[in-house]
């Protein structure tokens, strides 16, 4: 135990030692000009079931020295962003291994009334590891293209194209890498035009199970807005998105194809707008119509979107879908509260699948320097193909700043992976941080 801890010290003592010369407190970046951000973290995690059962069962301790930087340069018109970060990980259990390395690209040009906006991504991550709520955006498909349409064939996956969250288990690397454009015309004027372009794909290797099969998406949108009145928009949204899915785990390769038709209507009122959207997806199966009718709402300390509706999936049959997005100031004393829900229908290679995801984020201000957070998340998909699976998270942590830049910050965390097929897995874990974040102007 002693060599352990000494092994997994050892890297954050040093990184801490190499950054201590020179270093700046955090800086307000709403300056222009170029910003260096630099992170570096310690955590210490002692649970009963780290890998939830895969690759590995029993207690053990596990080290995660994270190291992250950050770049950015922006004028009036050009905004452009660079972000690294990578870990090295130790456990009891002897392995040792640099662990989830990214890599994110950004540039935004702004014009009076457009926008050109571009965004790269690369990551790679043990399977052992990663958890389904990483890839899973409670906003949607995680393209952040703007377009709109919650029946994109990634709907609730994060651009994986597969919703089974039984689908990650065992051990091997996972790679991801994306590419997006977006450009935006008339975007102050009566008449506006978003078209956009996204490319993604997943390789698993390493001794990953066959059942994790590789996989490509690209998707084209375009998005046409109409101000028919002062107080009345509409838009026309068209997409056309292509899922494949190469041979493994005894299936054969797989290609969904599916074209989708969105429009929707915003109506200005004085407490917030009203929202009416239809959408149409067509794919081989057949196709899925939803109708959603929403609102959102200004509130004293906080804000309230939620929108309520039904989808006729392409087998026959109607699925209540909606979301709910509340953030609240709940006192002057600082204390917060974030709520998100939302249940959608998505197309995949495997057929429909209903997505359903809560999360809920609590912080507590305890004294000027020490803070209490609590965060939960939860997700359950029912797929035709295979089921219900579900999987959830929990964290509650208390946070002491002990510089500017330094913090400190002690809790436990539970973790819940119940697959469609094979059994539950529960890890509950303490855990140590330690961590300091600083930006500097060159």
């Amino acid at each position: 135990m002693a060599s352990f801890l000494l092994r997994a010290l050892a890297p954050a003592a040093l990184a801490a030692a190499l950054a201590a010369p020179g270093a700046a407190p955090a800086q307000d970046g709403a300056e222009a000009g170029p910003l260096l951000t630099f992170g570096l973290s310690e955590r210490l995690d002692a649970g009963f079931n780290p890998l939830l059962g895969a690759g590995g069962d029993g207690a053990g301790l596990v080290s995660t020295t994270a190291l992250s930087f950050g770049y950015q340069d922006s004028t009036p018109r050009d905004r452009f962003e660079l972000g690294l970060s990578t870990s090295l990980r130790l456990s009891t259990e002897g392995d040792a291994a640099v662990a989830a390395p990214r890599l994110t690209l950004g540039y935004a040009r702004l014009g009076a009334s457009s926008s050109l906006r571009l965004n790269g991504s690369l990551r790679q991550d043990d399977v052992s590891y990663l958890r389904a709520l990483d890839l899973l955006d409670p906003d949607g498909d995680g393209t952040g293209d703007g377009t709109g349409g919650s029946d994109d064939p990634d709907d609730g996956t994060g651009g994986d194209g597969i919703i089974d969250l039984s689908d990650l288990v065992g051990e091997g690397t996972r790679r991801d890498a994306s590419a997006s454009a977006q450009l935006a015309l008339g975007e102050e004027g009566p008449l506006g035009l978003t078209l956009s372009a996204r490319l993604a794909a997943t390789r698993y290797g390493d001794g990953a199970s066959d059942t994790l099969r590789d996989s490509t998406r690209s998707r084209l949108a375009t998005l046409l807005r109409l101000r028919l009145s002062p107080v009345l928009d509409g838009t026309v949204g068209l997409s056309y998105a292509v899922v494949e899915r190469e041979a493994g785990g005894g299936e054969p390769a797989t290609r969904l194809a599916t074209r989708g038709l969105d429009l929707g209507f915003s109506l200005d009122r004085p407490a917030g707008p009203l929202r009416l959207d239809l959408g149409l997806a067509d794919a081989d199966a057949g196709t899925r119509v939803s109708l959603r009718l929403g609102r959102t709402l200004e509130l004293p300390r906080g804000a309230l979107s939620f929108a309520l509706g039904a989808t006729r999936r392409a087998g026959g049959g109607l699925t209540l879908v909606g979301d709910l997005s509340l953030s609240r100031e709940l006192s002057r004393a600082g204390a917060t509260l974030d709520l998100r829900a939302r249940r959608s229908v998505a197309t995949t290679t495997e057929g429909e699948t209903v997505v359903t995801r809560l999360s809920a984020a609590y912080a507590q201000p305890l004294t000027n320097r020490l803070g209490l957070s609590l965060d939960a998340a939860w997700a359950t998909t029912d797929a035709d193909a295979d089921g219900v699976s579900q999987v959830a998270e929990a964290e509650a942590r208390l946070s002491l700043a002990l510089t500017r830049d330094w913090s400190l910050g002690t809790g436990v965390s539970y973790a819940l992976r119940d697959p469609a097929s094979g059994p539950a897995e529960k890890d509950a874990s303490l855990f140590l941080s330690l961590g300091r974040s600083f930006s500097v102007r060159p």
